[in-house]
């Protein structure tokens, strides 16, 4: 705590970077810092940030070492993503170990992604690990399999697949016309194609039913041109199943927003309807508050047992304020969280009708500090809120933290008189304007501190 009697957070900070600092560095290829993945060797493969090492955190204190040699290296930790709290840990669990420089990227591969950072995964690094360690003949199987390249047709948007698929029909059917002479070309009813115009439709015909992977009548070719005509069979069959793949690709993504859409809309009209049960409640409580016959067991029985339920309430709120979907109605959430705000300042005048602090029961003051728990969490739940969705939740989070009495990092700290290790009596008081003042303590006998 400070010489103003604010108490402040003992609690360790790691430096963190943003995700333009971090795309500059990783594309300028600046090996001055380590990056490292702490998720697990799975989720690692599955792709990480381009240059990344692995060490999960439940392997850091033993491998820390061997993969990072030098604690005096700038070294950033990142994980899954925002919510993701094991990069926190690491960061945390290196500076223990004696590196001088983490910093933590925050949004982890989420955001990475999201943001258009390029991404690598495990496919490259073990095609390059096989120069040295496989024959040549394996190294081509490997480099060239049809499931590597219909990995990258699936990474094509459809317009360029379909365009890369097209201009290949047309390339064949260019070289299907031009060697219409002699033996190689292609023949109708055992006959050769005249070169014209009406050869180059059926040409073009025959070689989209051929990158289709069917047949075209009686069409065929003979000579060498069957060896292009296995070829476009080979690209066509890839890039045609690519192009399918992504078409119901889409047609699933639409079916699964369509169902998202439907589960939000559901989750937050019920969550409406409860917290105007709950509102309803409230109001009723308020209303026996004032009679001075109702015993004050019962009161604060009814208090405890709405206490419960709008904490309850909230936690489905928050939720779903982090599962929220694009084009989510902000109006609607908005309604949602004022009619929250009203319900908690209506709480905390009920919590008025109790005589004494000691009225509170346990039970009521483990749902108000939950109750301000999820009140802190609701700003920067979600990176997509609009300035009116923000400063209602800005007004919840503060109603939330004032329902409990219990001190959190940037409070200002009670006036206390303790009884020092050396004998002598301690006050707040004492320090107030002339030095900061840390106050330590073991928190069970025996321990360290």
């Amino acid at each position: 705590m400070d010489g103003s009697g604010s108490l402040v957070a003992a609690v360790p900070l790691s430096e963190s970077i943003d995700f333009e600092e971090l795309r500059e560095r990783v594309e300028d290829g600046d090996t001055s810092c380590v990056l490292v993945n702490v998720l697990t060797r799975a989720a690692f493969e599955a792709g990480r940030i381009p240059g990344s090492v692995n060490l999960p955190v439940q392997e850091m204190a033993e491998r820390a070492a061997d993969v990072l040699p030098a604690p005096e290296q700038e070294t950033v930790v990142y994980c899954a993503s925002s919510s993701c709290t094991l990069a926190n840990q690491a960061s945390v669990l290196l500076r223990n170990l004696g590196y001088t420089r983490v910093r933590e990227y925050r949004g982890g591969m989420a955001d990475w992604i999201e943001r258009g950072g390029r991404s690598e995964r495990a496919e490259m690094t073990m095609v390059a690990g096989l120069a040295e360690e496989t024959p040549w003949m394996e190294r081509m199987l490997t480099r060239f399999s049809p499931a590597r390249a219909f990995r990258w047709a699936t990474d094509q948007s459809l317009p360029v697949l379909f365009g890369i698929w097209f201009g290949t029909a047309v390339a064949f059917t260019i070289l299907y016309w031009a060697a219409g002479r002699g033996a190689i070309g292609l023949t109708s009813g055992g006959q050769p194609l005249p070169q014209n115009f009406a050869s180059f439709v059926t040409a073009f015909a025959f070689s989209i039913a051929t990158a289709m992977s069917s047949g075209y009548g009686d069409i065929v070719a003979t000579g060498a041109m069957r060896t292009a005509v296995l070829l476009e069979t080979a690209i066509g069959l890839v890039l045609f199943s690519a192009i399918v793949s992504k078409i119901l690709g889409q047609q699933q993504e639409l079916v699964l927003s369509e169902i998202h859409r439907v589960t939000f809309e559901n989750r937050l009209g019920r969550v409406r309807t409860n917290l105007h049960l709950v509102l309803s409640d409230l109001a009723e409580i308020s209303r026996r508050c004032s009679d001075t016959t109702m015993p004050q067991r019962r009161l604060r029985g009814r208090i405890e047992s709405v206490a419960m339920i709008f904490a309850g309430e909230l936690h489905a709120a928050r939720d779903l304020l982090r599962g929220r979907i694009e084009n989510a109605d902000d109006r609607a959430l908005e309604a949602l969280f004022a009619c929250f705000a009203a319900g908690l300042e209506e709480l905390a005048d009920l919590l008025g009708c109790l005589t004494t602090a000691q009225d509170k029961s346990g039970s009521l003051r483990r749902s108000l500090r939950t109750i301000a728990q999820l009140g802190g969490d609701l700003c920067g739940t979600s990176s997509r809120q609009t300035p009116s969705l923000c400063l209602t939740l800005d007004r919840v989070q503060r109603l939330c933290r004032s329902l409990s009495d219990e001190l959190r990092p940037g409070d200002a700290a009670p006036r206390f008189a303790l009884l020092g290790s050396d004998g002598k009596m301690h006050r707040l008081a004492d320090h107030f304007g002339r030095k900061g003042v840390v106050l330590v303590w073991f928190p069970k006998a025996f321990t360290g501190g």
